[in-house]
Order: structure tokens, then C-alpha cells, then sequence
């Protein structure tokens, strides 16, 4: 019986083709171009100021860790997804002319996980003050139920 059920979901992949049995349907290996379109939604809601989007791509139990460099020691901030999500609505609220743009990004794919590792700079008006940020962030994302989740979010900012 075995080979029976072996040999009918050869048949199945082969109708269905890659919509649902190819490389990564089966065995949830990641291809580059999901992680791209997971970088570009992911942006767009950053640019949009759209708080609730951006943690729609995060796994409800998405590990984050913020670095922040206190008189020259780098403390390791940990945020569930709920305090990430008020505190980027907390922040966008007090900003004017918002703009956001990722460089140097480079993926690394390991079978079912990915490595992202991103430079991120921020420019805005605050109090009627110019400010801007860079941020050396390194993601995480796996599939999870057969959707391209954020898994672990590691943000280093520098101001």
C-alpha cells in the first residue's frame, strides 16, 4: 500500500505542478523570491505608517530584540509583539514626513529558515525638530502553516 500512496501523490504533484507540490509546497523550503515579496509588504507598511500590517507578518510568538547602547554597553531590550506594535503606533503618531528605505540587504536561506540582514534609516520631523536614525537589523522568518512568518526581529539603531 505504500508504494500505491507514494506513486498517487507523484501523481498529484505532477497535476497540480508547482502550485502546491514543488520545492518548497512539500517540505516548506524557502525561495528567495517569497522573502523578497515578505520585504517589499513588509517596507510598504513600514512606509505607510501601518503598525497593524507590519505585525501581520510576525509570528504571534516573534521573538524581538532591541539593542540599545547605554553609556557604551549594549543592553538587549525584549518586546512581545503587542508592546512592539504600541510602540511603533506611539512613535508614527509623533512624526511628520516620515521616510523610510532599506539598504546592503542580504538573504541567507537555509533550507526551511531564513537570514536577513538589513540597514534600515529613518529620517522624520519630531516637535518640530529634524531627526533621523539608521538601524542594523537582522531578521529571522520561516514558514509557519505555509505562510512566510517573521520569527525573530534583532534591531540594533544608531541616532
Amino acid at each position: 500500500m505504500l508504494p500505491m500512496l507514494k506513486n498517487t501523490l507523484i501523481g498529484l504533484c505532477l497535476v497540480v505542478g508547482i502550485s502546491g507540490c514543488g520545492r518548497s509546497g512539500l517540505n516548506g523550503e524557502i525561495e528567495e523570491r517569497e522573502v523578497h515579496a515578505l520585504l517589499d509588504a513588509s517596507d510598504k507598511a513600514i512606509n505607510e505608517l501601518n503598525a497593524d500590517e507590519l505585525l501581520g507578518f510576525m509570528s504571534d510568538d516573534v521573538d524581538i530584540v532591541m539593542n540599545t547602547d547605554v553609556d557604551g554597553e549594549v543592553h538587549a531590550v525584549h518586546l512581545s509583539k503587542n508592546e512592539y506594535g504600541n510602540m511603533l503606533k506611539q512613535s508614527w503618531a509623533l512624526f511628520e514626513k516620515y521616510q523610510y528605505h532599506r539598504e546592503n540587504t542580504v538573504i541567507q536561506i537555509d533550507g526551511t529558515t531564513a537570514t536577513i540582514s538589513s540597514d534600515l534609516y529613518e529620517s522624520m520631523i519630531m516637535q518640530g525638530q529634524k531627526a533621523s536614525a539608521q538601524t542594523s537589523e537582522i531578521t529571522n522568518v520561516e514558514k509557519i502553516g505555509g505562510v512566510l512568518k517573521v520569527t525573530k526581529l534583532e534591531a540594533t539603531p544608531s541616532l
